[in-house]
């Protein structure tokens, strides 16, 4: 993947396979990172893991079935990482 430091990505369903595959992916290519998923648990464990490889990361428990709930996180990504 081509280096993508200083961008700001979010990732909704970073939880599953390919949301976790994408995740590991852009904070690698040095990209910072809001990560949404309804799985608490292991939505932190992922955090922690970028976090612990030096990429910068966001997280939150969100449904994005609940318009409200996926403004607030992109509000709080936003106020957290930046413009995103």
């Amino acid at each position: 993947m081509e280096d993508h430091t200083g961008s700001k990505v979010i990732v909704t369903g970073a939880c599953g396979g390919i949301g976790e595959a994408i995740a590991r992916a852009f904070a690698g290519a040095g990209a910072a990172v809001a990560l949404a998923d309804v799985r608490a648990a292991e939505l932190a464990d992922l955090a922690a893991a970028l976090a612990g490889e030096g990429a910068t990361v966001h997280h939150e428990v969100v449904d994005v079935t609940d318009d409200a709930a996926v403004q607030a996180f992109c509000a709080s990504a936003a106020g957290a990482l930046g413009a995103v």
